[in-house]
């Protein structure tokens, strides 16, 4: 069974690009409903469900507070507004530094570009800041009420082979540390589905919900890569083609072409 609904981006000023998380959870939960609604006809129980899996766009800055509550429209993949930003890490940080941290290059999509816009346009939103999230995270906060996040979606803060939080960097570029959630593997378990969803469209309480990975990931582990040398080309909104090779691509190398680099690890 599937299900599907839209929603609006929001096209601001030139390169500013915005959509709101509620329509994403309004989205979420409608599926949700639409598919326990069609399986009761059906041979399928709601009560077989073993788990619950989420993808979606990177890199998206999502800001909430303590309460959970959205701050501010999530700045999404595509906006590019933070080019200030940049220059002021690549000012600040030696280029061996960071390079050594990210697994992209630093680009105005750049999460932690993008945060630091934050910092310095809207200083009261950040000052409420209390986890920063991408929508795959965001959707499963609301499914279980857990801030947690996959390595690869942590990848501007963190190691992305260990999920340890890349302190030196946060505090050279002062971004409190406490902001960053829990990061685990993509295919570890967040937490288990609330007592409320249950309530409100049917979804049984106590299910499972697994980490997940950004939409690009899960679509090039689709693809069917498993050994060294294989390609992959995934269209869409945007267009990524790639090689399955056995280490990291040193980022200097990688100047006058966008490269993302998406290890795995058997960890």
């Amino acid at each position: 069974k599937t299900s599907q609904t839209s929603y609006p981006t929001h096209y601001l000023k030139p390169n500013n690009l915005e959509q709101d998380p509620e329509d994403w959870w309004n989205g979420v939960k409608s599926g949700i409903y639409q598919i326990l609604k069609e399986t009761q006809n059906s041979k399928i129980s709601k009560l077989s469900i073993t788990g619950i899996a989420c993808c979606g766009h990177s890199p998206t800055l999502v800001c909430v507070d303590r309460q959970g509550e959205i701050l501010r429209p999530a700045i999404i993949w595509q906006d590019s507004r933070a080019f200030k930003e940049v220059k002021y890490i690549k000012e600040r940080l030696k280029e061996e530094f960071y390079t050594s941290i990210m697994t992209s290059p630093l680009t105005p999509s750049s999460r932690i570009a993008k945060l630091i816009w934050l910092k310095n346009n809207e200083p009261n939103a950040m000052k409420k800041v209390y986890a920063i999230l991408e929508p795959k995270d965001y959707i499963n906060y609301k499914l279980t009420g857990e801030y947690k996040t996959s390595f690869l979606s942590g990848r501007d803060f963190v190691d992305v082979r260990t999920g340890k939080v890349h302190s030196k960097f946060l505090n050279m570029l002062e971004i409190p540390e406490s902001i960053i959630p829990k990061t685990i593997p993509s295919y570890s378990i967040i937490g288990n589905t609330t007592k409320s969803l249950e309530d409100e469209i049917g979804l049984p309480k106590g299910i499972p919900v697994i980490a997940g990975e950004m939409d690009s990931i899960t679509s090039i582990v689709g693809t069917g890569i498993t050994k060294k040398n294989m390609c992959y080309n995934i269209s869409g909104t945007s267009e990524i083609i790639g090689i399955s090779i056995d280490q990291q691509v040193n980022l200097s190398r990688t100047k006058k072409q966008p490269y993302f680099s998406y290890p795995f690890y058997n960890n």
